[in-house]
């Protein structure tokens, strides 16, 4: 379904790792919405092309 989960420990929000934590929670959902918007693009692409028909009118 194209679900996405991401765990953030209470002990990665103290003020010591709040900094580096949410750098990489930045990093990671930027990664995934442009690997998501990636994929989009390619089936967008898929879906004008006439031979991905798996079975033809009758």
């Amino acid at each position: 379904m194209g679900w996405h989960c991401i765990t953030v420990w209470e002990c990665e929000l103290k003020p010591a790792k709040r900094e580096e934590t949410l750098n990489s929670l930045e990093y990671t959902l930027n990664h995934i919405y442009l690997q998501d918007r990636s994929l989009h693009k390619q089936y967008d692409l898929m879906e004008d092309e006439e031979h991905l028909m798996a079975a033809e009118d009758v």
